[in-house]
């Protein structure tokens, strides 16, 4: 009986982060933001166009590993939850301290649909839908990337992690280029081979999520 009462605690404190986070989630404004696109064929992306286009991805770089699962990808989301406030706060009593996180990471990859490949460059905003469950706090800040909870008072943090890996289905939000090389496709007999290459500014970045269920 005594185990159960911090258990309770725990996951009632982990429930109501998570609905709170919910709220203000990057991936469902990143979402909202490619939704408002209209999804053109990669062999229609023409000079300069700001496009959204939709297909299956494939590795072009060397594989990243996610930062606490360390599982292999192309890019990754990550939302890391510090919880504070353990000792006289009650779950949901509205005192209680947390700090929401999110690190993401993408390489460069190729996308492609039924007429033709595109090629991704940053910087991106990664939206991608995170992975199964929230975990159950974890008191042992061993990662880099969540140590920052611990060295400002934090007891515990949750998290969920998104991955991009090869054979994903996407949606891309960039603007177009098409660069001469020998390596693309012509879009004509006398036209000379070209790559679409969408890419991201500062101000401007390439959007990625996963694609809207058909």
């Amino acid at each position: 009986m005594d185990l159960l009462v911090p258990i309770v605690v725990m996951s009632a404190i982990a429930v109501a982060v998570v609905v709170a986070y919910a709220r203000s989630d990057t991936g469902s404004r990143a979402r909202r933001m490619v939704a408002r696109e209209r999804n053109v064929p990669i062999a229609s992306v023409e000079q300069g166009a700001r496009v959204k286009v939709t297909g299956v991805v494939s590795a072009i770089e060397p594989l990243m590993d996610s930062p606490i699962d360390q599982q292999p990808c192309i890019g990754f989301r990550l939302v890391t939850i510090g919880l504070y406030g353990r000792g006289d706060n009650q779950p949901g009593d509205g005192t209680a301290r947390r700090e929401t996180v999110e690190t993401s990471a993408c390489a460069r990859f190729a996308i492609e649909d039924d007429t033709g490949t595109a090629y991704i460059e940053g910087p991106f905003l990664v939206g991608l839908d995170l992975d199964g469950e929230w975990s159950v706090p974890i008191t042992q800040f061993s990662h880099e990337v969540v140590q920052r909870f611990q060295l400002s008072g934090a007891w515990a943090f949750v998290y969920r992690e998104g991955r991009l890996t090869a054979g994903d289905r996407v949606s891309v939000v960039g603007r177009a280029s098409m660069e001469v090389d020998p390596a693309g496709a012509r879009v004509g007999d006398r036209s000379p081979p070209v790559l679409t290459i969408l890419r991201g500014s500062t101000d401007e970045p390439v959007i990625v999520a996963d694609a809207a269920r058909r």
